[in-house]
């Protein structure tokens, strides 16, 4: 599921001051570096944040993904031919078109980092989508004292 990637130790800031230790991100797993290893429990917790931020942003990469390669000047994607996707990502066709219809209906400046996709995902198919999700989503994000009934 992951592309491989590489952190170098010392070259990248991930998370505000915490370091990531250098690993190697494929999909067999996670792999320690040649000469590395686990220097503290700082490094290994902010790994498995990074994991967690990953997982939770995956549905909204997916979906401006699909929407990047929909669009008119590229086709990359035609039109109803989400096949290639579902393979590429092991997902279900519905799941698929969810990701592209809520990324397509909820733009980045609307998004709510507090929140789940899930949440927007709920909000995007409303008729009223753009004023309605903004104010739906923003009073979810105050808390639950704002949350609409």
């Amino acid at each position: 599921m992951l592309a491989a990637m590489e952190k170098n130790p010392g070259s990248k800031n991930v998370g505000g001051n915490k370091m990531l230790p250098p690993v190697k991100l494929d999909s067999l797993g996670i792999t320690k570096m040649q000469s590395s290893r686990w220097q503290t429990k700082e490094q290994w917790t902010e790994l498995g944040k990074e994991l967690a931020r990953n997982s939770k942003n995956l549905m909204w990469m997916i979906g401006d993904w699909l929407i990047a390669g929909s669009h008119p000047d590229r086709k990359y994607l035609p039109d109803g031919k989400l096949d290639e996707a579902c393979l590429l990502f092991g997902i279900e066709h519905q799941t698929a078109n969810d990701a592209k219809v809520t990324c397509s209906a909820i733009p980045q400046s609307m998004r709510r980092p507090i929140l789940s996709y899930g949440h927007h995902r709920a909000v995007a198919g409303r008729e009223d989508k753009v004023a309605m999700a903004d104010r739906v989503l923003s009073k979810v994000d105050k808390g639950p004292e704002h949350s609409p009934s």
